[in-house]
């Protein structure tokens, strides 16, 4: 629709703008459109601001004006949102907007009403610079919280008014022209949230066209405007007629008439800028330039259609039911091409169409992406097709943006408008379901489990994951079924005090993939003190304990004992002290085993505190205090009873004070065994380790043994003496890969007995096996051989190949592999197994010879020894062979051996290609093709001419390594009537050289010429006044036109008027080419294009340069051709405007006369004008004074008309009215006359 004020609307019922806008520039680099930001910054252009509530929002943003005009005042509207968050307002927005500064101009700037807005320095100064660069970055800060959350919010507001589009009458286009609207980059800072780049959707296709009104484009509609609509009154608008006609065809039905006059009428004497213009319901549809495709019928504004696409569902129309095709110079086209712009999923997105009935051609071009449509129809036939194209979209996973669909006519001579389709994606898919999840609370260092559930109502694959961004670091998510799945997460003391808030997300594997989500927070409870209990399940929480003097140290807790924290899985640390009679100071120790925990044990001998540090797990802290231990190492100890306080820390709270209390006995001093260093042994080869032990106390019998528990089966200890032992074992393979532990005890025969031990480790390996293929003799293990062609296999290893093992005498397998495999299929590698029971087998599609089969090293030596390469292929690939041989005694490999065996190849001759005889014009070059093969891989062939069996001048040319030469030669009368004979050699590069030979015979004829005309008739073209001008001419060929041929067309200044050479037309040869079969081809002169006022002038023709033995005609040799000027004068015009008067009785009465200047108005020019007597009863000198008037006129540079008064003298004569003629004459400055009388009516007013 079109409103009274001149602003085109696209309904929102029609489509979806706001999904779908963006030049086509930028569609065509678009790769992926998918909103993955929590924030969207969008553009509206809009003819009056959009109402929006206090925070400045709006549920939906407004949809673009179709078009604009160049005098009209219109906005560029700002919105951002958080679509994708409820939880969020907009803090600050930064926006870089761009526009072409040379079709608009910023007029002004206002913030959103939730907004403020900076400038540097200022708004005036920013609004100056954005008109001269074509940007504008806009700053904007949120006034108050909560703008944005509940729909989107108006940024800013820019007021536009439209300039520097004007009217090419030239090509009859007046639009559109592309506004350039876009946002080149944008920022978005979230409360909460962090700086983002926002999603922005699709640019404003809003269009800017020209007044057509506005003829003199002056920026008014006056008289000047009517002057011309006027002059063009009542004329038919056809393809021929003036431009100035089409222009002034307001309504567009290709007449100028009174619909047009009363359009016009409505806007005379608005002046720019103004919002009040009226235009025809075809405007500005019927100005495109066609031919064109109206996409959503022609009783909608605009020719662009929007459509839906449901994803698994039939094929999608891309116009309207009532499309329609248009174009208004021919009933038909020649092809009309739809494209997809931006394919995002590649073969899956198909455009069909049904041509049936119209005979033209339909074909999808996947690598353009474009549907072509072609073939001579009418426009009816294209309209027909074209209401059959439709989209498809096969994609499992598709990318959901929309799809932009160009679609241009072309009728032959051009292409029209561009008409665009989007197409939305959508998806029958239903989102899925999270129920709600109640808050929680938790308590520091305790786990929490909150179980979610969600369901789909399509049945869909669901996944459940955490927002990161919205939920606390150290929190997961794991699923349990489709449906389910728990939340974890333990608060710690570094967390802070929470609440800590959560975001579940379940997305669901529909096309497209849809979403839900749930928050929730946990806060925490009130800590409670950890507890440490030492007697573990029994009635208090303290333990007692014995220490036998000079006896080891001994527990000083129970092993049940227990730490137990209500609130916390974690402690960070205990503290263990002598609380009594701490009297034998530095004697006296407490001390844990931490093993494999991350605690540290510090023991302060001069305080008795034990302090325990690192956060841990409750069990771990428990499982070291289980160990808690005291010893005392003086001679003569206080006997008196110790306490030992224990307390543990979870980071907040002290447990209670827990107490050990310890009592002394006297005792025997046990033993003291040295310790045993590690060993390191070899599979099958036995170990002997001596062990010693001392008593402090006299006496004392000593006796060692094994912890069996801690020592392998089938280990011993033998007692030498009261102090010595030896322990003895063989590994095997089964201990591999180790290490064993060993633990020996001393135990003495005190009261009661005392005990020490060692342990130690013993580290098993094996030794690998070896293979030498050169035997031991010689300095590496590698070996070189010789393979002959032909000669049957070799064998490929020494006869003194060695295999040996330093602890084993076993074989497990071996492998030779040929790495090399270049004759598949005929190359073998074969071993003699007989006597063994070692299994061999060859893969010839690999190159890998296996054996297998547990047998002797000497088995696995002898076999090898017979290693052999064999090669039945005719010609072998030369390269040398690389085999590698490895053996296996179950447990290591060897290292890699490697034979190297160089094969010995025999030369075969090269093949040439038999060669057809010939036939060859006398004069013309025969030029022959020859080629050869050679079944050695590597050879280089070289040609030649035998010179005894040739004849002379002939050649023969070929680049080294090339299978192919060429024979060149021209024959002449001196050759004979023939035929003549030719012998060509090949040689390869072999050694020794090989050769093939071939003969063929040329027989020699007469040529015949080919002659050459040109078309008669005169030719001529336009000059160009903007653009050079390539008119096409013909030239014949007659007589021999089987062979290719090339004539130059050479250009001439003619003698009289004459054009010049690279002044008013390209300086030729103009070189023409025939194909074997043309007999006529058409060529093209260029003209210099120029807008100077000139005669015609001429060019003159001829021919020369004849390729082979080419002639001119006699027909038509030569030619002329003409340069008609067609650039535009200055036309001057004669009108009457008030010229109708009575004489009166005395004095003189002023007849007005209009003189307008049209066309090139850049200089000044000079008219006469002279006045005559005219119609049945003319006036006479009398009249005027004695004279008739006459006088020159002067039009300055840029001045359109002048007024000029003709004086008429009144007297008391009473006669019959008189006629005159004012007529112009003698024009100057390159001007030239249109209408050139008006005449004037003297009226009688004198009494008979």
């Amino acid at each position: 629709m079109i409103n009274s004020l001149g602003y085109g609307f696209l309904a929102r019922g029609k489509a979806k703008r706001r999904t779908c806008r963006r030049s086509l520039a930028a569609w065509e680099t678009l790769e992926e459109r998918v909103v993955l930001a929590s924030s969207m910054v969008e553009l509206s252009v809009v003819a009056a601001a959009t109402p929006v509530d206090a925070q400045g929002e709006v549920a939906n943003v407004p949809d673009d004006l179709v078009f604009v005009n160049e005098w009209q005042d219109f906005f560029v509207e700002i919105w951002a949102s958080t679509p994708m968050s409820d939880l969020q307002d907009l803090d600050s927005v930064s926006v870089d907007l761009a526009f072409d500064p040379g079709l608009v101009d910023l007029l002004e700037i206002e913030p959103g009403a939730g907004f403020s807005l900076a400038f540097s320095p200022n708004a005036s100064q920013a609004i100056a610079t954005a008109n001269v660069n074509g940007s504008m970055v806009i700053d904007a800060s949120a006034a108050t919280a909560g703008v944005g959350d509940d729909g989107a919010a108006i940024v800013a507001r820019l007021a536009f008014r439209g300039d520097g589009v004007g009217i090419d009458r030239a090509v009859r286009v007046i639009g559109p022209n592309e506004l350039g609207f876009s946002i080149a980059a944008a920022e978005v800072q979230l409360a909460p949230g962090s700086p983002e780049t926002p999603f922005t959707p699709a640019d404003p296709l809003t269009e800017l066209w020209a007044i057509p009104y506005d003829q003199t484009d002056d920026d008014r509609i006056g008289f000047g405007d009517l002057a011309l609509f006027t002059e063009y009154f009542f004329m038919s608008v056809t393809s021929d007629a003036p431009a100035m006609a089409w222009l002034s065809d307001f309504d567009k039905d290709d007449f100028v008439g009174f619909g047009d006059l009363a359009i016009f009428t409505q806007s005379f004497g608005l002046v720019k800028p103004s919002n009040v213009l009226n235009f025809a319901p075809t405007f500005p549809d019927f100005w495109r330039p066609e031919p064109l495709a109206d996409l959503n019928g022609g009783d909608e504004l605009g020719i662009d259609f929007y459509t839906t696409h449901i994803l698994g569902e039939d094929p999608t129309p891309i116009a309207d039911t009532d499309l329609v095709v248009r174009n208004a110079t021919l009933d038909e086209l020649t092809e009309l091409t739809i494209t997809i712009i931006n394919r995002l999923d590649g073969a899956d997105e198909i455009l069909a169409a049904d041509v049936g009935g119209t005979g033209l051609t339909a074909n999808y071009e996947q690598l353009g992406s474009t549907l072509r449509i072609s073939g001579s129809g009418t426009l009816a036939d294209y309209q027909q097709v074209l209401g059959t194209v439709v989209y498809s979209n096969a994609s499992l996973e598709p990318n959901m943006s929309d799809r932009v669909l160009r679609v241009l006519a072309d009728d032959g001579a051009g292409q029209g408008d561009t008409a665009i389709a989007i197409v939305s994606l959508v998806s029958n898919n239903r989102a899925p379901d999270l129920a709600p999840i109640a808050n929680q609370q938790a308590r520091v260092g305790q786990l929490l489990e909150v179980n979610v559930s969600a369901t789909d109502p399509d049945g869909d694959v669901l996944t459940f994951q955490l927002d990161e961004d919205n939920s606390p670091a150290g929190a997961t998510i794991e699923q349990l079924t489709n449906n389910t799945a728990v939340v974890r997460f333990t608060p710690m003391a570094g967390d802070g005090p929470g609440p800590f808030p959560f975001r579940v997300i379940v997305v669901d594997d529909g096309i497209p993939s849809l979403s839900d989500q749930e928050t929730f927070s946990v806060t925490l409870a009130n800590p409670v003190a950890p507890i440490v209990d030492l007697n573990g399940l029994g009635g208090d929480l303290d333990f007692a304990a014995t220490f036998r003097v000079g006896g080891p140290a001994v527990p000083i807790v129970d092993t049940d004992l227990l730490v137990i924290d209500p609130d916390s899985p974690m402690l960070q640390s205990a503290t263990a002290r002598i609380f009594f009679n701490f009297s034998d100071g530095a004697d006296e120790l407490l001390a844990v085993d931490v093993l494999d925990t991350a605690i540290m044990a510090s023991y302060d001998d001069a305080t008795g505190i034990l302090a325990l540090s690192g956060a841990e797990t409750l069990d771990n802290y428990q499982r070291v205090l289980r160990t808690l231990a005291y010893r005392n190492t003086a001679a003569t100890p206080d006997l008196g009873d110790r306490i030992v306080t224990v307390t543990v820390n979870d980071g907040q709270l002290s447990s209670q004070m827990a107490a050990s209390t310890i009592s002394f006995i006297a005792g025997n001093d046990p033993p003291n065994l040295a310790p045993i260093d590690d060993q390191i042994g070899l599979v099958n080869v036995p170990m002997e380790v001596t062990v010693t032990a001392t008593d402090p106390d006299a006496g004392d019998v000593l006796t060692f043994v094994l912890d069996e528990d801690n020592s392998p089966a089938g280990a011993t200890i033998e007692q030498l003496d009261n102090n010595t032992a030896i322990v003895r074992y063989t590994p095997t393979t089964a201990d591999l890969p180790g290490p064993l532990s060993f633990r020996v005890i001393v135990i003495d025969s005190g009261s009661p007995p005392q005990v020490d031990t060692e342990a130690f480790d013993l580290f098993i390996s094996n030794a690998a096996p070896v293979v030498d293929l050169n035997g031991a003799d010689e300095v590496d293990i590698d070996f070189d051989a010789v393979f002959t062609e032909g000669a049957g296999p070799a064998t490929i290893v020494d006869s003194d190949l060695n295999v040996g093992d330093d602890n084993d005498v076993v074989l497990q397998s071996a492998t030779a592999t040929l790495t090399n495999l270049l004759d598949a299929g005929q190359e073998t590698l074969a071993v003699d197994v007989l006597d063994t029971v070692i299994t061999a087998m060859y893969d010839s599609n690999t190159g890998v010879l296996s054996l297998s089969g547990e047998d002797t090293l000497a088995n696995y030596e002898r076999v090898l020894r017979t290693l052999s390469y064999d090669n039945t292929q005719t010609n072998p690939d030369p390269s040398d062979r690389v085999v590698q041989v490895i053996v296996d005694d179950g447990l290591d490999t060897s290292a890699t051996a490697t034979a190297t065996v160089t094969l010995d190849t025999i030369n075969d001759p090269p093949n040439l290609a038999p060669i057809d005889d010939q036939t060859v014009e006398y004069g013309q070059e025969m030029v022959l093709v020859v080629s050869a093969t050679d079944a050695d891989p590597g050879d280089e062939l070289f040609f030649m001419l035998d010179e005894d069996n040739s004849p002379a001048g002939a050649t023969i040319e070929f680049t080294p390594g090339a299978t192919t030469a060429t024979i060149r030669w021209t024959p002449t009368a001196n050759d004979g009537p023939g035929p003549v004979s030719f012998r060509v050699l090949v040689v390869d590069s072999g050694n020794p050289a090989a050769a093939d030979s071939e003969t063929f015979a040329v027989t020699l004829v007469t040529a015949t010429p080919q002659i050459y005309d040109f078309q008669t008739g005169q030719s001529g073209f336009p000059e160009g006044t903007e653009q050079n001008s390539t008119p096409l001419m013909k030239l014949f060929r007659s007589g021999d036109t089987s062979v290719p041929s090339t004539v130059d067309v050479i250009l001439m200044q003619a003698a009289v008027d004459g054009a010049i050479p690279g002044v008013d037309f390209v300086p030729g040869p103009v070189t023409v080419f025939f194909a074997p079969g043309e007999t006529e081809k058409l060529f093209s002169i260029e003209s210099i294009a120029d807008d100077i006022p000139e005669p015609d002038e001429w060019i003159d023709l001829s021919l020369g340069n004849f390729s082979g033995n080419g002639e001119a005609g006699t027909t038509r040799p030569t030619k002329v051709a003409r340069i008609f000027d067609d650039d535009v004068f200055e036309e001057l015009s004669i009108s009457a405007v008030n010229a109708v008067a009575a004489e009166g009785d005395a004095g003189a009465t002023a007849f007005t006369f209009l003189i307008t200047r049209a066309g090139r108005l850049d200089a000044s020019a000079l008219v006469g004008y002279e006045v005559t007597g005219s119609g049945a009863n003319p006036a006479d000198t009398a009249d005027f004074g004695g004279a008739f008037p006459r006088a020159v006129v002067s039009f300055a540079d840029g001045q359109s008309e002048i007024m000029i008064t003709i004086n008429v003298l009144g007297d008391l004569d009473p006669e019959a009215d008189e006629g005159f003629s004012v007529t112009l004459v003698n024009p100057a400055g390159g001007v030239t006359l249109g209408t050139t009388i008006a005449t004037g009516t003297i009226q009688n007013d004198d009494a008979n």
